[in-house]
């Protein structure tokens, strides 16, 4: 039997929703890394040292700079996460995009196979009145 047209339409919209499935649940990991790391980046920076007592120059100087860079370590942390969660939004988006698309084409096929199974019974009563009738027309005569 020959495929239709809309039965291969069908198999590739299948493909490109386990596709973006598949890119969704990625996105969807890399965003829990993001958010690990983020909150491992907040800890270390919760977890910072303290200055107590009087300082020298070099020891001040020297917590300045390390919490400078646990600043900017935890702003880091914070982009990748952001980044992370924007691209797992755009992907759930194309995910759902590739998923209506395919259900569109899954409800198109149906209706199409249902018209083609109504066409198909309309054709067998046609025929099976026709036969009635030669029937009825062959008894007449003898």
């Amino acid at each position: 039997m020959k495929r239709s047209r809309l039965d291969t339409v069908l198999r590739l919209r299948a493909i490109r929703e386990r596709q973006a499935r598949v890119k969704l649940a990625e996105s969807l990991g890399a965003e829990q890394a993001a958010a690990r790391g983020l909150a491992a980046a907040e800890a270390d920076f919760a977890a910072r040292q303290v200055a107590t007592g009087s300082l020298s120059a070099g020891q001040l100087r020297g917590l300045y700079l390390q919490g400078v860079r646990s600043a900017e370590l935890l702003e880091k942390a914070a982009e990748a996460h952001r980044k992370a969660q924007e691209k797992a939004a755009l992907d759930r988006l194309g995910w759902s995009q590739a998923s209506a698309e395919q259900q569109a084409v899954e409800r198109l096929t149906e209706r199409r196979r249902r018209e083609a199974a109504d066409l198909a019974t309309r054709v067998a009563d046609d025929a099976l009145d026709d036969l009635v009738g030669l029937l009825r027309v062959l008894r007449s005569r003898t």
